[in-house]
């Protein structure tokens, strides 16, 4: 499943990336910094990109900064 965390080198990013990574997701960091950003890719994760990711196309989004509420949608990955 390709998954979009937003926070991913923050205290609960630095756990959910790799966890994703390891059991076979596709991890998409959302970071403010280069060292965020060497962070995601070290854990395996790549980075968001604009121009060559839609969120909306992602399975399953995490919010690692705070909770989020499940969507609605019946859509199925």
């Amino acid at each position: 499943m390709r998954v979009i965390v937003a926070g991913a080198s923050g205290a609960l990013g630095r756990v959910l990336v790799p966890e994703l990574v390891r059991s076979g997701h596709e991890v998409i960091g959302l970071t403010r910094t280069a060292e965020g950003a060497a962070r995601v890719r070290s854990a395996g994760g790549s980075l968001w990109s604009p121009t060559s990711w839609i969120a909306t196309a992602c399975c399953a989004p995490q919010q690692a900064s705070g909770r989020m509420r499940s969507s609605t949608s019946s859509r199925r990955c």
